[in-house]
């Protein structure tokens, strides 16, 4: 069985965060975030990556983080629910997902944690697609490209090694 939930423009990213503190089992609650957006300037639509909860009676915004003029296409996220992986074009930044532990209770926010990690300055198609993180210790990042280069980082010696 499908559900369906809309969103105010198109949806480039998705991750799942599991069930919301809040819901029960008769009525489960999940929340994902998502990036999305519309190039803000063509379409009125912002970029914008967001935490929602997805219930019976549809999307419920909970926070979100206003990317401005930078699309971002791909999210993931890492154990506990707290480290969040944003893909911009040859980029991405680390962000903290604030709020999302067992305490449904505090405040949720999602805040940029790092400068721009660039896949590398090679200049033919350097864009990263997608990404993974080790959700057994968040220490290792691996994103894939156009140009068929798979990078693997690591973060415990914020050293990138490339295979």
């Amino acid at each position: 069985m499908a559900r369906y939930y809309s969103a105010s423009g198109p949806i480039f990213g998705v991750a799942c965060l599991g069930q919301a503190a809040t819901s029960t089992p008769e009525l489960p609650c999940h929340r994902i975030i998502f990036a999305g957006g519309g190039g803000s300037s063509k379409t009125g639509v912002g970029n914008a990556i967001f935490a929602v909860d997805l219930s019976e009676t549809g999307l419920v915004e909970l926070c979100k983080l206003d990317t401005g003029k930078e699309l971002c296409s791909s999210v993931c996220v890492g154990r506990g629910n707290s480290v969040l992986v944003a893909i911009f074009g040859e980029a991405f930044r680390l962000c903290k997902l604030e709020g999302f532990g067992t305490d449904s209770q505090n405040e949720k926010r999602i805040t940029v944690a790092s400068v721009n990690y660039v896949a590398d300055f090679n200049e033919i198609d350097p864009s990263i697609n997608c990404c993974a993180i080790d959700i057994a210790t968040d220490d290792l990042l691996a994103t894939g490209g156009d140009d068929g280069v798979l990078r693997i980082w690591a973060f415990s010696d914020k050293k990138k090694t490339k295979n």
